[in-house]
């Protein structure tokens, strides 16, 4: 409604990691991307943790004020539902 859409996970981190003035980390970031393996992705050792939500959750990056420092990457994903009210998650835009 807005003219404005979510950045895919692939936006995403292009900018975390390419344009210094984007601020990330104080809140996880929604992405319009859905949370799937990407090529070469191998299972963690707790299989229980990712591969069973592949396909029915939407990915989140970066991290949060509250997220361990030895965690905090634009590299990192995570998977949470729109749902909970206990992450501390946002969003950001990008233009049509």
């Amino acid at each position: 409604w807005a003219g404005r859409r979510l950045p895919s996970e692939t936006e995403w981190e292009t900018c975390a990691l390419t344009q210094p003035a984007m601020q990330w980390g104080d809140v996880w970031e929604w992405t319009a991307s859905p949370f799937e393996p990407y090529p070469g992705f191998v299972p963690h050792p707790y299989r229980d943790y990712s591969a069973p939500w592949f396909g029915t959750r939407r990915t989140l990056r970066g991290a949060s004020f509250a997220t361990p420092t030895r965690l905090r990457s634009p590299h990192f994903r995570n998977f949470f539902t729109p749902e909970r009210d206990d992450i501390y998650c946002g969003f950001r835009t990008c233009a049509l």
